[in-house]
């Protein structure tokens, strides 16, 4: 995972040891990552909401940023 989201091993095991928080930015390329398997909304639901339980994207709640500058490593959807 932090290969293919351009992290480190280090943040990921962190992130699973609940010790740091997902950033906006890395929970959008986790999504993008494991092809929706994993959201944004399961990593930072204080940060993205789904608008109705039948709509399969999110719309941030705090965040400005547009899945486009966010993925600028060359993942696509």
């Amino acid at each position: 995972m932090a290969k293919a989201i351009g992290v480190s091993q280090f943040a990921v095991s962190k992130w699973v040891r609940g010790v740091g928080a997902v950033s906006a930015e890395s929970a959008v390329l986790i999504e993008h990552a494991t092809g929706g398997a994993i959201t944004r909304e399961d990593l930072r639901p204080d940060i993205f909401r789904r608008d109705h339980p039948a709509t399969p994207t999110a719309t941030p709640v705090h965040s400005t940023i547009p899945d486009s500058s966010i993925c600028p490593r060359g993942h696509s959807a």
